[in-house]
């Protein structure tokens, strides 16, 4: 019997152990190497749709590839930064008067296509709209990402580009989730932005970590989480708990707006108070999304959630420079 018993603490020693050792390769991808949403994914989805039960097919959306996929006419552009990665980003112009572009930044595991109808419904209430995937995400470059130094000077060098070519003077920027770590790190050193939309902000990348694993892996998160920041923290080369979103928003003085969803599970709906409560803005303004979860906003918040995010930029961001830009061409 005592032998049995060792034989079988030993087979939970080496369990222990072989896990341990996996975590890095099974837990990581999801944060360093998100999965890549491209026009390749989105197909691939809406083959497997044509091929499930017919019965499911009444209601079901039209598959978005590009702007075109909604009859927006848009421009394709990129960036190379300096260790060669491509960033790719659409622009579409709207017919406002103000020279004023929306900068919409994805969340992790995400990309610019699913920002599609947001960039649509901001485009209609005349504002234009770029979209960028950011590095390791949809078509851009990269094998890794972290919302630190690099995504922040990948945006930089895309803003300076959309300066050049398309002549925009004054810019907002719009991150939801991981993508509102990166804008509010932008809008704390890049003094071209002249309003901050921040979509269920993380407190501290340290929190975002310890919940997503939570989340994922249950009683085994602990383990998970500490491997995934010691991975992160040296990649980063700070620890997580730095990347700390009330303490950069008390640098942020431009017109702020925060989204948060009472029901988000991935990002607790408190932190997203805490990030509006640190910022430094004269003209801030928090909106709860009734009911949404973390990825369901546009559905419980409709026309309203739509009407905010415009209402708030047109009465933030007064119309300074008349329009001037080369023409988009494609549909």
């Amino acid at each position: 019997m005592r032998k049995r018993i060792w034989r079988l603490a030993e087979l939970t020693l080496v369990f222990f152990l072989v896990m341990c050792m996996a975590a890095p390769f099974v837990v990581m991808p999801d944060i360093l190497y998100p999965e890549r949403m491209d026009s390749l994914y989105v197909r691939n989805l809406e083959i497997k749709f044509q091929q499930s039960d017919s019965a499911a097919k009444k209601n079901q959306q039209p598959f978005l590839y590009n702007p075109s996929s909604l009859n927006l006419a848009y421009e394709n552009f990129e960036v190379i930064t300096q260790d060669s990665v491509r960033i790719k980003a659409w622009y579409i112009p709207s017919d406002a008067e103000q020279n004023f572009a929306v900068v919409i930044l994805h969340d992790l595991n995400d990309s610019r296509i699913s920002c599609l109808p947001l960039a649509r419904e901001l485009h209609d209430r005349n504002l234009d709209v770029c979209m960028i995937d950011m590095r390791a995400h949809g078509a851009s470059g990269g094998n890794e990402f972290l919302p630190g130094a690099l995504a922040v000077n990948d945006v930089r060098l895309l803003l300076d580009s959309l300066s050049q070519y398309y002549y925009v003077d004054q810019m907002a920027v719009l991150g939801i989730g991981m993508g509102a770590a990166v804008a509010a790190q932008f809008a704390s050193v890049d003094e071209r932005v002249n309003a901050l939309i921040m979509q269920s902000p993380f407190a501290t990348l340290e929190k975002f970590i310890d919940s997503h694993y939570r989340k994922k892996w249950g009683a085994l998160h602990r383990v998970y989480s500490l491997i995934a920041t010691s991975r992160i923290k040296n990649q980063l080369g700070y620890s997580p708990e730095k990347l700390n979103l009330p303490a950069i928003c008390k640098f942020v003085s431009v017109p702020t707006l925060v989204l948060a969803g009472n029901r988000d599970e991935e990002i607790p709906y408190l932190e997203s108070v805490c990030v509006f409560d640190s910022s430094a803005a004269e003209i801030k303004n928090f909106i709860t999304i009734s009911d949404a979860a973390h990825d369901d906003f546009e559905e419980h918040g409709g026309k309203a959630y739509y009407d905010a995010i415009s209402s708030f930029l047109h009465d933030a961001v007064p119309a300074q420079t008349e329009r001037v830009r080369k023409k988009i061409v494609r549909r």
